[in-house]
């Protein structure tokens, strides 16, 4: 339990007095000539106004002369009830909501806070929100995104990036629509990896969005042959499509060298005039041929590729092992004419699409994933090579952090594209999920790169609850001690004490998810507060399909039915 600050109290009484007068008076002027006939409660004000006054001053002659008139008038009891109910109501209701707002959730040990950061909960976090916004408006930064409806942030504030974490069903995705749908309304540039899928059903428009998805019709067909031009981007090219073998990278890293070499023979002789019919060509070139071009195009690799080597035939295994599914991609995109899209071109602004999405559905992940990493990281090597930006708004979108293969180009993204006007969107569900791909202190870097962190209900198993509730920090408090002695006298004294400000069972015993919103905790870069909030769910209107399979796809589904058939008759 979170202790009652001394700012707190004060606030409380405070707002409490006024409310409480208020609304006294607004009951005792609607219910003051119900069953009686004594007048109206204006005639009445002034006399009880200054009685009340007299006897603030020990001095009860007008209270007497008041009191007598009623009780000969015989309205003795009309006066206690037509008093006594509506304040005591509305002292009942006053305290309600000043525990409602200042002190829910909170326990009766009083604190100081001395120093650190400040959690605020529900209308103080509305308020602390709105009061920073005025600050960073006033030094002339802009509005940016709102983090919550009643929470906006600065638009310098968004380079800081924001990550969500929680486990499976608090609700990640449902923040990280109310933060999208107003990517899309401002017309950013954005791209989203899609794990589920299930953002491309409200994102998708043929007119602002481009689909990169093989399998279904509406697909656009990503032009390799452009965004791999030179040795260095086919290179960054093959790295994504090949991942590293930790336990043995020889083979993967010969790998690469091979594919990078079929696509610089292709750059080579070609030019910009091949696709993924070609690139599949040359992935079965036997070894003459293999060698030849690897000598005149790509002589780098020279020493990798030896004709009769078994080192090179482990080469070559291991490409046709990681790389079958480019036959697939082959056969979805034959024609690199029909609705081409380039990652470079996008970036330069020669594209008319604002948003890519990458679906990542799961009997197509083998394609989507390596197609990601791809696209992050020539993404961020040509915004990286753009120069310093205030107004460019380019956004990545990664609802689970996981479901990525190692991608390097992440790091470079978060830390050095902020200038450029990089914007990153994540979520995940724990740490150790981030450890397993990074390792523990790439995953740690990763993270600390996220200046905004939002953390909703975490497992209690593991130690992800533990590390969350660290990136929210410790304060310092002073909490008063009282000892009793032996003869019955008491003594206050007061201790400093520092503790975290957010626990790890707080996170733990959060909500889960429900029609009335989601509950978690959000800390902004710069604020030196944490707040606890409750996120409603957006209001979303899908206008695409999930899946259109491709004509190509149901073709190649029908064949091999229509086969079955036959050989079942």
């Amino acid at each position: 339990m979170r202790t009652i600050t001394s700012d707190s109290v004060v606030s409380a009484s405070i707002v409490g007095s006024v409310l409480f007068c208020f609304f006294s008076f607004a009951a005792l002027a609607l219910t003051w000539e119900v069953g009686t006939d004594w007048g109206s409660f204006r005639d009445h004000a002034p006399i009880l106004v200054s009685s009340a006054w007299g006897l603030l001053q020990q001095d009860s002659s007008e209270w007497n002369r008041y009191w007598m008139q009623l009780v000969a008038g015989g309205y003795r009891i009309d006066f206690i009830l037509h008093m006594s109910v509506p304040v005591s109501l509305c002292f009942a209701l006053t305290i309600t909501f000043c525990k409602m707002v200042y002190f829910s959730d909170e326990c009766t040990q009083f604190a100081k806070h001395l120093s650190g950061p400040k959690l605020f909960t529900g209308k103080q976090a509305y308020l602390h929100a709105a009061k920073q916004l005025r600050a960073d408006l006033a030094g002339g930064k802009h509005v940016g995104v709102s983090v919550h409806p009643k929470v906006t942030v600065s638009l310098e504030a968004e380079t800081g990036n924001l990550v969500v974490m929680g486990q499976h069903g608090s609700g990640k995705s449902n923040l990280l629509k109310l933060l999208l749908l107003q990517i899309q309304s401002r017309g950013d540039k954005l791209l989203v990896f899609d794990d589920k899928p299930e953002y491309l059903k409200f994102l998708f428009d043929h007119k602002e969005a481009a689909l990169i998805c093989a399998p279904d019709e509406r697909s656009r067909t990503w032009t390799i042959a452009v965004d791999a031009d030179t040795p260095e981007t086919a290179l960054m090219v093959v790295s994504q499509l090949i991942h590293t073998d930790s336990a043995d990278p020889l083979w993967t890293d010969g790998a690469r060298l091979v594919l990078a070499s079929c696509i610089c023979t292709l750059n080579a002789t070609l030019k910009t005039a091949w696709g993924w019919p070609e690139l599949s060509d040359a992935l079965t070139w036997n070894h003459e041929t293999l060698i030849r071009n690897i000598q005149e195009y790509y002589p780098a690799a020279s020493k990798t590729v030896v004709e009769g080597s078994r080192t090179t035939e482990g080469f070559l295994v291991t490409l046709t092992l990681r790389l079958s599914w480019v036959h697939t991609l082959a056969r979805l995109w034959p024609d690199r004419t029909h609705n081409p899209f380039s990652i470079k071109e996008w970036v330069n602004g020669e594209s008319p699409y604002k948003i890519i999405i990458i679906p990542n559905r799961s009997e197509y992940s083998a394609l989507s994933k390596p197609l990601c990493a791809v696209f992050l990281s020539l993404m961020t090597a040509h915004v990286l090579s753009l120069p310093d930006s205030r107004t460019r708004r380019i956004w990545f979108c990664l609802d689970e952090f996981a479901s990525l293969p190692k991608t390097p180009a992440i790091s470079d993204w978060l830390s050095k594209g902020r200038s450029k006007g990089a914007r990153t969107l994540a979520g995940f569900q724990s740490f150790s999920q981030l450890e397993d791909i990074y390792g523990e202190k790439m995953a740690e870097t990763l993270v600390s790169l996220f200046t905004n962190v939002a953390v909703l209900r975490c497992g209690s198993g593991g130690s992800s609850a533990r590390k969350a509730a660290g990136i929210f920090g410790v304060r310092q408090v002073e909490r008063p001690v009282v000892t009793v002695n032996s003869v019955g006298e008491s003594s206050t004294t007061y201790q400093r004490q520092e503790e975290p400000l957010v626990r790890a069972e707080d996170l733990i015993h959060l909500p889960q998810a429900t029609r009335h919103g989601i509950e978690g905790y959000i800390c902004l870069g710069g604020t030196n507060s944490v707040y606890r909030l409750r996120w409603p769910h957006p209001s979303i209107t899908n206008i695409a399909e999930e899946f259109v399979p491709s004509k190509r796809l149901v073709g190649q589904f029908n064949i091999k039915t229509n086969r079955r058939r036959k050989r079942n008759s």
